[in-house]
């Protein structure tokens, strides 16, 4: 021991020691509130004051609330959960009270009755040392943040020793502050990579379960609700186009100017401006107030091909923390909304395959692939069930003549308007089919004959007397079959044909 140093001098530096161990030992956590407590904890025991108070800084209400306070149950009760605005404490951050990196106000230099915001006061002592500590002194260090915001102020009152503090107790307290923002700081972004990983880990699982087959809006329902539970928000809604959305009213809310992370950011005068026929939902219910603070925005994450075709949109809000999302939240969202499309990119184009494996390409009709197939699971049912359905084929008289004379351009044009027609004479249960070059199929399900008759007889008469716009007259032949459940596919289809063909030659020979 040397003999400049004192052993309370070397108790203190023991206790400080101990304290910013302690501190250290807690940069793992990502309990702010424990944290919080235990820091106050530490400064009270290691430097020696009876009361020490966190006011840390909320950016949904751009303010600063006591969230930790060691000290008696009269100070936890005066100050814990109340908040104060900036402006409390600018006053306080001059240079007249800076002292060492802390800022030391003595009594009688700050009018404390005008503006003392929110505060606990100790009993007044006795002492009339001109070094005593007085109740209306105050000392505080500053928690800053790396883009040198005030995240916090460390407030300490009540020193054990009754005393103004030294230059070396002041060290003491403005060091184990900037410990105490270090690990406060980890401890946020531990937290936050945490969630984000988690989230993250949450949606692989999302889009590994939803494979390409999964039908679009099921994965977009998924998604949605995988960004409610994981990521803070309780809105999200999905806006699925069945064309390029580029030409819908939200896309003109896609502009540069609002860009963030690959998701764009708003506020709603701004999407109204911008967008005034978009439905964007209600009023947000969870604003705040301040420059950090969720405000009624708009937040789109645009879900795009690999063409730039709009696919869908996002729609994100109601955050439960109130703040406008951070870059990393913004980044996890285009993530997310990155895998979404290519899962719905892979999905429709999945689909556009399937389509036209079972569609004619000319018409839009079912195919006779398509055709065989409901055939043969109508042809099962009826046998199963003791049900009916009828077959009816039919096809163009004349066809032949008709692109020899007119060419295949009009050939064309002349099955586009039997398919349309067929369509639209039929009901919902029913289906239509081209299964031949001029050839086509309808199913119609407990269809009797007479309402068979009757929808072969309007499609026959739309054909015939078509409106001026829509072409000369077209004749069909159709060859009916009902079936009760004792035939196969194929004699039904057979004797369909032949139906069809005895009334041609009748026509013929008429």
């Amino acid at each position: 021991m040397s003999d400049s140093t004192s052993p309370t001098d070397l108790a203190k530096l023991a206790r400080l020691h101990a304290g910013l161990l302690e501190l250290a030992s807690m940069v793992a956590t990502t309990d702010l509130s424990k944290l919080l407590d235990a820091i106050a904890r530490t400064v009270s025991e290691a430097l020696g004051w009876d009361t020490v108070v966190l006011n840390v800084y909320r950016p949904a209400w751009d303010d600063y609330e006591v969230q930790a306070v060691h000290g008696t149950a009269a100070a936890r009760e005066a100050l814990l959960g109340e908040a104060t605005p900036w402006s409390t404490w600018a006053p306080l951050i001059a240079d007249r009270f800076e002292r060492r990196g802390a800022f030391l106000v003595h009594h009688g230099d700050f009018d404390w009755d005008s503006d003392r915001g929110v505060s606990y006061q100790p009993e007044p002592s006795d002492r009339v040392d001109a070094q005593a500590w007085h109740p209306d002194d105050a000392l505080f260090v500053l928690l800053c943040a790396r883009d040198g915001s005030v995240s916090g102020v460390l407030s300490v009152d009540e020193p054990l020793t009754g005393r103004l503090p030294s230059d070396d107790e002041i060290d003491a307290l403005v060091a184990i502050a900037a410990h105490a923002e270090a690990a406060l700081l980890h401890a946020k972004e531990t937290a936050d990579v945490r969630s984000l990983r988690a989230a993250l880990e949450h949606f692989h699982e999302i889009f590994s379960r939803n494979r390409q087959s999964a039908p679009a809006q099921e994965m977009l329902d998924a998604v949605a609700r995988g960004i409610r539970e994981t990521l803070g928000f309780d809105r999200v809604d999905v806006e699925l186009f069945d064309q390029d959305g580029r030409d819908t009213p939200v896309a003109r809310l896609l502009a540069a100017e609002y860009e963030r992370e690959g998701c764009y950011l708003l506020t709603a005068a701004a999407a109204a401006e911008l967008a005034p026929q978009a439905d964007l939902g209600p009023p947000s219910l969870r604003s705040g107030r301040g420059p950090r603070a969720w405000q009624n925005h708009r937040l789109l994450v645009p879900l795009s091909a690999t063409t730039d075709e709009l696919l869908a949109v996002l729609h994100v809000g109601e955050p439960r923390d109130r703040v406008l999302p951070g870059a990393e939240i913004l980044q996890a969202l285009r993530v997310i909304g990155d895998q979404a499309a290519s899962h719905l990119e892979s999905a429709n184009r999945l689909r556009e395959l399937r389509y036209q494996a079972n569609h004619d390409s000319l018409t839009g009709l079912g195919n006779r692939r398509a055709f065989m197939d409901l055939l043969e699971a109508e042809t099962a049912r009826a046998a199963r069930y003791k049900s009916r359905f009828t077959l009816a084929l039919c096809d163009v008289d004349s066809f032949k003549e008709v692109n020899d004379r007119f060419g295949h351009p009009a050939g064309d044009e002349v099955l586009r308007r039997t398919a349309r027609v067929m369509e639209s004479g039929l009901r919902r249960s029913d289906g239509a089919f081209r299964i031949g070059g001029d050839e086509f199929a309808l199913i119609l399900v407990e269809a009797t004959s007479e309402a068979t008759r009757e929808i072969t007889d309007r499609i026959e008469a739309a054909l015939k007397a078509p409106e001026p716009k829509d072409g000369p007259p077209i004749r069909v032949s159709f060859g009916a079959i009902g079936s009760a459940g004792d035939d196969d596919a194929e004699s039904l289809l057979r004797r369909a044909d032949e139906a069809m063909y005895k009334v041609k030659r009748a026509r013929r020979d008429a």
